[in-house]
């Protein structure tokens, strides 16, 4: 949820104030890739017809991202999955 990750960060810059500990990114589309090789789209449900999409290459034992994550439509979703071997997501209504 939007304020889970509010309070999350939150609490997070917080303890990076009072220890000096290093704060690291990570993009949440990297936590999926598949077990074999293939070319693959990873995504999330961004709310109101759309989707966080990410392309992919994996050769079984790791991936190259081949492109930045973006926001897309269930439109270019559509498009951009018939170029791909499969599609990753946590997801069950995608």
């Amino acid at each position: 949820s939007y304020t889970g990750m509010r309070v999350g960060l939150a609490f997070a810059k917080g303890f990076h104030l009072a220890t000096g500990c290093e704060l690291v990114g990570v993009v949440s589309l990297h936590r999926y890739r598949p077990w074999e090789s293939c070319s693959f789209l990873s995504l999330v449900d961004a709310r109101a017809g759309g989707v966080y999409l990410q392309r992919g290459e994996c050769d079984g034992n790791s991936v190259a991202w081949a492109a930045e994550p973006r926001r897309a439509s269930i439109e270019e979703l559509i498009a951009e999955s018939s170029r791909v071997d499969g599609l990753l997501s946590p997801d069950q209504a995608l």
